[in-house]
């Protein structure tokens, strides 16, 4: 009887483990997955300049293709939908709005960088669903391009 009660802890104990390092590695991975996607949505978003201001050799984005190209490439890289996501901040700074360098500190997050040229900045936020509890841990990332210059 002994036997068999320190089996059923050992075998619960193996279980509990089991399931709290499946739900980090889901997270993990997730967290990962979005930071990339975000990094090449953020540089198709830096992609979207002003022809008519770089042809005078100033760096200008077209915020609103940058913002719409930046939404198209996440999704098709994450298979994530509208809904999935919420973009908490799309910045670009460029030399219309900014005087490089500059430093950026997102005011609710902490987020600070020192922004050396032209950027797209994008603060994105999602949830990571877990197996075992009701509620899901939200997955906050940043990522940003920056032209830089020799």
């Amino acid at each position: 009887m002994g036997e068999m009660i320190r089996v059923l802890i050992v075998v619960t104990v193996i279980a509990v483990n089991f399931i709290a390092m499946t739900e980090l590695s889901t997270f993990s991975r997730s967290a990962k997955y979005i930071k990339e996607d975000m990094e090449i949505a953020v540089h198709d978003a830096a992609l979207q300049l002003n022809t008519a201001e770089l042809a005078q050799g100033q760096i200008v984005f077209n915020e609103g293709k940058a913002l719409d190209t930046f939404h198209e490439t996440f999704q098709l890289n994450s298979g994530m939908n509208e809904g999935d996501y919420e973009v908490i901040e799309f910045i670009v700074m460029d030399d219309s709005n900014s005087i490089f360098p500059e430093i950026y500190v997102h005011p609710v997050y902490g987020f600070e960088d020192i922004v050396m040229g032209p950027s797209v900045i994008a603060l994105v936020e999602s949830s990571s669903d877990q197996y075992f509890k009701t509620r899901s841990n939200t997955i906050r990332r940043v990522a940003s391009y920056t032209y830089t210059f020799n």
